[in-house]
């Protein structure tokens, strides 16, 4: 009930619905033995500077476009100097290293631990493999009950014949436990002003936001798990082909970066620049307004994205 409350409203009183639904959870704290899933993490230790895509293959599905690739940059722990100067200030996408190694979630947090600290809470679960598609649906089911039907088929030898996606949702505001293992990024204080909207990305593998674009800044967080990310400049909007101004998809493009038959269905997406990127735990990729990304979770993965104007 707590939850139905934070999901439909918003905090009051010192959000004190967050406090009540954490303390019934702790209290019911029935956390089985069989909800402990494997943290099965990819590891790397890669800091050279330029494009991912000359370390590692494209996801299998990935249409490969003949178009120029741009260079992102990847930089171990930028100063605000050196971040404002060559990057915020031109809008231009950048690869931060170890810039979020010292959030206690980086050593704490995986499907198991997330359950612990709230298997009981309630939460929006996207169903479907993306949201454009037309089976594309919501469901509200508890923490424990979307990783034990998705996350642990993930990473198990069952393979769950849906994806269940807990996406863009804010989390920390309903579980302010989890806001005490993160930080915001102290890049985020270039901005207009200080609010910053936080959102969790937790799901297994196989997960896939299509080609899209935000209006803010924000950098997309990675605490554990790896997601392929792929970019389109704002210049190359038109050959993204967008959906029509004036509908609810109106940012995202009509190009199924998985379709084998893409670039025969929308031929001018052949001539678009882009980037191809690979997020490992501890990564933050900058991500500029207007930028179009397309992400997809190559394992059981946990993201926070931070959006600011």
């Amino acid at each position: 009930m707590c939850d139905n409350g934070l999901l439909m409203g918003y905090p009051i009183f010192g959000n004190i619905l967050a406090v009540l639904a954490q303390a019934f959870h702790d209290q019911l704290n029935c956390v089985s033995t069989s909800t402990r899933v494997a943290n099965k993490v990819e590891k790397r230790q890669n800091t050279e500077e330029g494009n991912y895509s000359e370390h590692w293959s494209l996801p299998t599905a990935t249409v490969p476009l003949p178009g120029d690739k741009i260079s992102i940059h990847i930089v171990d722990k930028p100063s605000l100097e050196y971040f404002n100067r060559n990057h915020f200030l031109p809008q231009l996408p950048l690869v931060l290293k170890n810039s979020i190694t010292h959030w206690p979630a980086s050593s704490k947090w995986s499907p198991t631990y997330i359950v612990q600290v709230g298997g009981n809470r309630t939460v929006p679960v996207e169903i479907g493999s993306k949201y454009t598609a037309d089976d594309w649906t919501q469901k509200l089911m508890t923490i424990e009950e979307f990783v034990q039907t998705y996350m642990k088929s993930s990473i198990g030898s069952q393979v769950h014949k849906e994806i269940g996606y807990v996406a863009q949702h804010m989390l920390f505001q309903q579980m302010p436990e989890l806001m005490k293992d993160i930080r915001v990024p102290e890049y985020c204080c270039l901005g207009e002003n200080q609010d910053v909207e936080i959102n969790a990305w937790f799901g297994p593998s196989g997960t896939l936001t299509p080609t899209h674009y935000d209006p803010k800044h924000n950098f997309l967080c990675q605490v554990f798990g790896s997601k392929f990310v792929r970019l389109f400049p704002p210049s190359e909007s038109q050959k993204l082909y967008p959906y029509e101004e004036g509908t609810m998809l109106f940012n995202t493009s009509q190009v199924d970066m998985e379709d084998s038959n893409a670039i025969m269905k929308f031929p001018d997406i052949a001539t678009a620049t882009y980037a191809d990127i690979l997020l490992t735990e501890g990564d933050m990729l900058y991500i500029p307004p207007k930028w179009w990304h397309m992400v997809k979770s190559l394992s059981p993965s946990f993201s926070v994205s931070f959006w600011f104007e």
